[in-house]
């Protein structure tokens, strides 16, 4: 867990690295927004809230290149859909820190560039 590395995008991106800062700017913008709801609908027991914000963020992360929490988020959104109450919280909250931790090693490279 916690693996994930911009190396694939600086490749992707290594004659665009302004695009590849809006890219994160709008995912750090945007994402957080997502994680609270996420939280929210975790908290009031809401299933389909959570099935649907873990499938948008299973999206945005295959965007920026998280296979790791593109894999947690599609997992969190089965479980949301199929799976008893405490296993469906153990996966919301496991993409929480996944996802969390991509955050903060996109704040990181933003911060340094």
């Amino acid at each position: 867990m916690n693996e994930y590395t911009l190396e694939p995008l600086l490749e992707d991106y290594s004659d665009s690295p302004d695009i590849l800062r809006q890219i994160l700017g709008i995912f750090l913008e945007e994402t957080p927004q997502r994680l609270d709801a996420l939280r929210s609908a975790l908290q009031s027991g809401d299933r389909e809230t959570i099935a649907k914000t873990a499938h948008s963020l299973a999206n945005t992360t295959g965007t920026v290149r998280g296979e790791n929490a593109l894999s947690i988020a599609r997992n969190a959104e089965y479980a949301a859909r199929h799976e008893s109450e405490e296993e469906m919280r153990d996966a919301v909250h496991v993409l929480l820190e996944e996802v969390e931790h991509m955050l903060s090693v996109m704040r990181d490279y933003l911060n340094a560039a």
